[in-house]
């Protein structure tokens, strides 16, 4: 004879299914290209991929600080094998994603040294702090179309 589903049994698995880890939507690739301090280019299997950073800003390259910024991103990253974790696609086509170098997480070390600003609207996860960009001048708040630092 059969044994019968109880929701007892119901409930033990649909325990064990939020238990389980949530799949990890990460790419390996190298990095070609670092075409300011938030956006660098990755080959994923051949293919040139454009890669935003998620929940930050970097100045752009005109901008006051904005070579900086981008010779910073290009020392941590150019040429190295790189782990992307996608976020999102931008309405530019362009990956963002979380970009590490092993335990490395590129935005993090943007923000903590003071090449980025976060967009705390976007930015949820654990590393979203309070930091001070160098590219800000004195007496600035720290608010920039809708970004701050948090």
């Amino acid at each position: 004879m059969g044994r019968r589903t109880t929701w007892r049994d119901c409930a033990l698995i649909l325990l064990l299914l939020l238990l389980l880890p949530l799949p990890c939507f990460a790419w390996t690739g190298q990095v070609v290209h670092v075409a300011d301090g938030d956006t660098i280019t990755v080959t994923r299997n051949g293919e040139r991929v454009k890669v935003r950073l998620y929940g930050i800003d970097t100045p752009e390259k005109t901008q006051y600080y904005g070579q900086n910024a981008k010779q910073f991103t290009s020392a941590q990253v150019m040429g190295k094998k790189v782990s992307v974790e996608e976020v999102d696609i931008d309405r530019y086509g362009r990956v963002v994603g979380l970009v590490s170098v092993g335990d490395f997480v590129l935005k993090r070390h943007l923000v903590e040294y003071g090449y980025a600003l976060l967009y705390p609207q976007y930015c949820r996860k654990a590393f979203c702090w309070n930091g001070k960009p160098l590219w800000m001048r004195q007496g600035e708040t720290g608010e920039v179309s809708g970004k701050t630092r948090m």
